[in-house]
């Protein structure tokens, strides 16, 4: 049963979070990383060619944003972020926020379990980085997320014709 303010819920759930939370960490807690997140205004008309650049080995940052870039718009200033990454910790705010999985055959071995456990509830569907505990690009992320409604949406009509009454006459 999925409840719903002390009611049951008879829907489907789409679930994204994280399935060891969902499920109280009954096999223990799943690894995450987190990310700090720094900005910086700038006094320059544009700071880099595209919205984001990727530093993969030379930096402490993972990347920078400049999100000017992302919406055309026209100002002498600019805005930044660099993205740092750091440990999960749910406990402590500033790291509280999960974003990848640690991938380790242990951990994709105890997230089965979840899997598992979440199987015995029907109308709850997971779906995403966090549920699926996979790393996915988001173009892969949003073309996951259609096809699951559309499948979703074909089970919702299956259920609506299965559960209508046939008038005979």
């Amino acid at each position: 049963r999925i409840l719903t303010a002390d009611d049951v819920f008879n829907g489907y759930l789409i679930f994204t979070g994280m399935l060891d939370a969902l499920f109280d960490y009954r096999f223990g807690a799943l690894p995450y990383r987190s990310l700090r997140f720094e900005f910086e205004h700038l006094p320059l008309a544009k700071f880099q060619p595209t919205a984001t650049v990727n530093y993969p080995n030379e930096e402490s940052f993972t990347r920078i944003t400049e999100f000017k870039n992302l919406t055309g718009q026209a100002h002498r200033g600019t805005t930044i972020v660099r993205e740092y990454p750091q440990d999960y910790d749910r406990k402590v705010e500033a790291k509280s926020v999960p974003y990848y999985p640690v991938l380790t055959d242990e951990n994709r071995t105890r997230h089965r379990r979840y899997v598992s456990l979440a199987y015995r509830f029907p109308r709850l569907v997971t779906l995403g980085r966090l549920a699926d505990y996979c790393y996915y690009n988001m173009d892969d992320a949003v073309a996951n997320a259609l096809e699951v409604f559309d499948a979703l949406q074909d089970r919702v009509a299956a259920d609506n014709c299965s559960n209508r009454k046939t008038l005979v006459l």
